[in-house]
């Protein structure tokens, strides 16, 4: 083997001895550093373990001392009616159509009725003579032709034909129909040249004319169920919703209830109004009406607080030391969501939600705040329950 070769092998050794070497270092420290990483995994549940499960707390807030009594209804004017003729006759005029808006005593319509001008003018031709009659007959009394009883039928006749001249004018009067309040025209029945009948005498079959409405307050009709119905009195705030439009919202009042529940549906007639003079309700829309009644304010929790254990309730406060500790309370009522507490707890204090099954009494605990709650608060120290009353051993 020449001197070259020689070199050759000696260099080839050297080079596999570091290369060697090398991965035999790398490898050592990979497994140091495993090992080094798990001892910190094991000090780090070692200290969650110390620390206790980590649970979501809230706080124990007071709830409000009013609650929605929330009901559906009919927006209706407050104010409408439809306008009939009371004389018989031709529609002459009309002057307003659907839509129109109208002013208190504004003409609306008018009659043609050439009967009671022909009426008046038979009466006041014989009012003439049954004056000059009178008249005579009061001489000739005077006389002592005729007795004081003749005198007094012929005054009376005349004040009779008086009378019945002035009503037939009143009735000719009615012959202008008139708006009887503000408001805007919502129907128009009749046309120039309608034949129309006296009202009075039968609605039924008389054509209408018009109906008026004022748009500019409305009420609303509730019936609030016999449970609620002590609560629901003149006066309540209530909050109005179109059920079209939930961002279209009035404040309205409670303005009149029945004196008592309807025998069918034992249920109260409410009427709610509100103002409505910018037009933002259309009369004949549903709306939701939400009546506040006053309500006893009780502690609120998330209902997934409340823990059962040995046929009691329960919830977890957690402590100044992050220690659990299980209070018994009494429960006003819950919609699923929230529970009210009625004793038991105080104002303020952190309550576990949904604490683990195997959470016991005076174990330790990681306390964390709800998502998209602000912060983690400061908790508040609550009193541990009475010796031999803990739901967990």
């Amino acid at each position: 083997m020449s001197g070259f070769q020689q070199r050759s092998f000696a260099a080839f050794y050297v080079i596999g001895a570091v290369l060697i070497g090398g991965a035999g270092l790398f490898t050592w420290k990979y497994f140091k550093g495993q090992e080094a990483a798990e001892q910190e995994q094991a000090k780090v549940r070692v200290a969650q373990l110390a620390a206790g499960p980590s649970v979501t707390v809230a706080k124990a807030q007071r709830g409000p001392n009013v609650r929605k009594l929330n009901l559906v209804g009919e927006a209706l004017p407050y104010q409408s009616t439809t306008v009939f003729s009371k004389v018989s006759g031709y529609l002459s005029r009309i002057t307003v159509d659907v839509g129109d808006v109208v002013k208190a005593g504004q003409l609306i319509a008018e009659i043609q009725a050439p009967e009671i001008d022909a009426q008046i003018a038979t009466i006041a031709t014989g009012l003439e003579n049954k004056v000059r009659l009178a008249q005579r007959t009061r001489e000739l009394t005077q006389a002592g032709f005729f007795s004081q009883q003749a005198s007094d039928n012929a005054e009376n006749d005349v004040r009779v034909a008086r009378s019945q001249i002035s009503e037939l004018r009143t009735l000719g009067g009615y012959r202008l129909v008139k708006a009887p309040f503000s408001g805007v025209v919502v129907n128009r029945y009749a046309d120039v040249g309608a034949m129309v009948t006296n009202a009075a005498a039968n609605q039924t079959a008389a054509l209408p004319l018009v109906t008026i409405a004022d748009a500019s307050r409305l009420k609303v009709t509730v019936f609030a169920e016999q449970a609620d119905a002590p609560s629901v009195k003149p006066g309540l705030e209530v909050e109005i919703v179109d059920a079209s439009a939930p961002e279209r919202k009035v404040q309205g009042k409670v303005t009149r209830v029945s004196g008592e529940l309807d025998a069918r549906t034992r249920t109260r007639r409410t009427e709610v109004e509100f103002d409505n003079a910018n037009g933002d309700f259309v009369p004949g829309s549903f709306v939701n009406v939400a009546v506040l009644i006053p309500a006893t304010s009780y502690i609120e929790v998330p209902a997934g607080a409340l823990v059962t254990r040995d046929k009691k309730t329960w919830v977890a406060t957690v402590d100044g030391s992050k220690t659990a500790h299980f209070v018994p309370i009494a429960i006003a009522g819950t919609d699923g969501k929230v529970l009210r507490i009625a004793s038991g707890l105080e104002e303020g204090t952190p309550v576990i939600v949904s604490p683990p099954a195997s959470l016991a009494d005076g174990g330790k605990v990681d306390p964390q705040q709800p998502p998209g709650s602000p912060g983690a608060g400061a908790p508040a120290k609550s009193a541990a329950p009475e010796p031999g009353k803990s739901p967990a051993k």
